[in-house]
């Protein structure tokens, strides 16, 4: 008797337990939910999609037929954390708006672009806080393209042309407008970017490219040199061929597993949180060399294979999103010795635990989805990462490693990005997050807490600590056109920044707070276009991050790059940020005159000058620069003070 008493006591602490466990799980899923569920989310911008497809597939004045409409967007396959909703004010195209720019000459993103006598011109995206929704268009075929690159972009131009006018005259309720290289159309308060793919140019641009790196080689340039040439190329392709395929096949998992795009929704919220998702600055350093490429095919290697206007190509994130879909969905399908995960919060577990533990130097990971990848196309893969892993020291190939069908060899996703020194940090952060999160699960010690102490324990996960970083930028509040949610476990309902209110189904924007609201214009990312004008200036020292979902209140941050600070010879890239090294402290311990010689000529980077272009840059979008993070720590605790000084006068 006593010792079924036993068995029924310790069953029932176990059945409690779980259950709150459970509730603590339950917890986390307001993390990345502030105003409404994302799958009821997706819904409007499902529809609208849908029925743009219908009516571009039905557009009859068209010299080829639309076959396939294929979007990319996260949203539509339940991996966006913060899916858009539509916005009344985005009602039309207005006449273009001239910006300020920054730098004083034409190739800032945040600057003017000049209109082309055609009529067609490049658009500032300006967008109140939701993404432009890409669209791939395909076209049945037809012997009557062109061969050369050049002209096959001036053709898609055309097509573009014509296809704002089909729209503009079958339907009353499109709004479009066209650039060189997509066309815009606002319908249902969404805004769609559309682009049209023909294979054949595909093929063209890989020849290209690898004529462009043999002429680099017997020139002698340098290895990242002509990963630079093939990289716009890449980019193209990547755009128009992999986001589209990926974005069917993670659609389709999701249908298999229901609770995966939540668990994804977590992983990415994770990843923006410790600033994992910024922009990566090798993809930003393509992006701007293929915008300022010329567009005439003979002037240059580069021009001829990114064709006119590649400033519609989008960077890659340190940390691809699209990787971090292929990891968790690598949870799911090969679980191991355990079931699939039954709930987000396990897929999110999941997810930390191999992300953390896999041994990437010495091993790939395969993401085979559907099972579709033999055995001995698995065979062939696994070879080809030990014939690179034993080149160059051991370290030949992307340090993370991930197989697909489609990409044998790691290509698209992680060919370039993240690097070894990410990737670490990347593990590191991974573990201690999934430490921390079983720990407050299993409500050990003060992690068991309840009310507003469990609340602070559960967001320190998602908290990046600030101290690693050297240089901390604050953006104007009224820069931004529309903060993300903080942090935050607060109900639904509750948004804990900007002013919204429905009218119609529409999220209404209040402008009175923000100058940037007074016009609706899609695609705007302030913090975006400055990292790239950053980036594009003071990449060679620093390496700038931030929060793309707006959780650390509008902070960019910047670390010194690896050797960045030892002195170096002067280049002509480098000579505005820098300033002779002074070798006086060696000199008082006793170093040689030959090594004082020898020294001679070396420059190391200006930190005043540095923080000075960086206020320059950013004008009228930044507010303070700090450098390093006790002066950052003390502004912050004097506003703080202030801040409370005031609230008491006022009370």
């Amino acid at each position: 008797k006593r010792k079924r008493e036993r068995k029924r006591e310790r069953e029932r602490k176990r059945i409690e337990a779980a259950r709150a466990a459970a509730k603590r799980g339950e917890d986390l899923d307001g993390i990345h939910v502030v105003t409404r569920d994302p799958l009821a989310a997706s819904t409007a911008l499902a529809n609208a999609t849908g029925e743009i497809t219908r009516r571009l597939r039905s557009l009859k004045s068209l010299p080829l037929s639309v076959l396939s409409v294929e979007p990319t967007h996260p949203s539509l396959r339940f991996t966006d954390p913060f899916p858009p909703l539509p916005v009344s004010r985005l009602a039309s195209f207005g006449p273009r708006i001239d910006f300020p720019n920054p730098v004083g000459g034409s190739g800032s993103s945040l600057g003017h672009m000049e209109e082309e006598e055609s009529g067609v011109h490049d658009r500032y995206d300006a967008r109140t806080g939701a993404p432009i929704i890409e669209l791939i268009l395909r076209f049945e075929a037809s012997n009557r393209w062109p061969d050369d690159v050049v002209a096959v972009s001036r053709i898609k131009t055309a097509f573009y042309i014509q296809i704002q006018n089909a729209l503009a005259t079958e339907y009353y309720d499109v709004s479009a407008s066209t650039a060189h290289d997509h066309v815009d159309a606002i319908f249902m308060g969404f805004c769609f970017r559309m682009r049209i793919l023909y294979e054949r140019e595909i093929a063209h641009r890989r020849t290209l490219a690898a004529a462009a790196a043999a002429l680099a080689r017997r020139r002698g340039e340098s290895l990242p040199k002509i990963f630079d040439v093939k990289a716009p190329a890449a980019a193209f392709i990547r755009d128009l061929i992999a986001r589209p395929r990926h974005h069917a096949l993670v659609r389709g998992f999701h249908l298999k597993f229901p609770t995966y795009g939540s668990a994804c929704r977590l992983a990415k919220r994770w990843a923006a949180a410790h600033l994992f998702l910024s922009p990566s600055p090798c993809s930003l350093k393509w992006h701007n060399a293929a915008a300022a490429a010329p567009e005439e095919e003979g002037e240059s290697a580069l021009g001829s294979l990114v064709g006119p206007r590649a400033s519609a190509l989008r960077p890659l994130a340190r940390f691809p999103e699209e990787a971090i879909e292929l990891i968790v969905a690598a949870a799911y399908a090969h679980p191991g010795p355990h079931d699939p995960p039954g709930s987000p919060l396990s897929g999110f577990l999941r997810f930390l635990q191999l992300l953390a533990s896999h041994p990437w130097a010495e091993e790939p990971l395969f993401a085979d989805l559907n099972d579709q990848m033999p055995a001995s196309a698995r065979s062939r893969a696994l070879s080809r990462f030990m014939e690179r892993r034993g080149t160059a020291g051991g370290g030949g190939g992307p340090p993370m490693y991930l197989i697909t069908p489609e990409d044998p060899e790691s290509e698209v996703w992680t060919g370039h990005t993240p690097d070894l020194r990410l990737l670490r940090r990347i593990q590191s952060y991974a573990n201690a997050s999934k430490d921390h999160l079983e720990a407050c699960i299993a409500g050990a010690g003060e992690l068991g807490a309840t009310g507003k102490k469990a609340i602070a324990i559960w967001k320190t996960t998602f908290a990046t600590p600030m101290e690693n970083f050297d240089i901390f930028i604050t953006v104007r509040r009224s820069a931004l056109p529309d903060l993300a949610p903080l942090i935050s476990l607060a109900p639904l309902s509750v948004r804990s920044s900007g002013k919204r209110k429905k009218k119609n189904g529409f999220e209404e924007i209040d402008a009175s707070e923000n100058p940037c609201l007074e016009r609706a214009l899609p695609g705007v990312d302030p913090m975006a276009l400055l990292v790239r004008d950053l980036q594009a200036s003071l990449g060679d020292f620093l390496e700038f991050s931030y929060d793309i979902y707006g959780a650390t209140g509008g902070i960019m941050v910047a670390e010194w790059r690896e050797g960045a600070k030892l002195p170096k010879q002067l280049t002509v890239a480098t000579s505005p940020h820098s300033m002779p090294y002074n070798s006086t402290e060696g000199e008082a311990k006793g170093t040689s005159s030959k090594k004082r010689k020898r020294s001679e000529g070396y420059v190391v980077p200006n930190t005043e000058q540095i923080v000075a272009t960086i206020k320059r840059l950013g004008e009228g979008v930044v507010e303070c620069v700090f450098n390093g993070y006790n002066e950052f720590l003390k502004a912050k605790q004097n506003a703080t003070k202030s801040r409370k000084r005031l609230e008491k006068k006022l009370a």
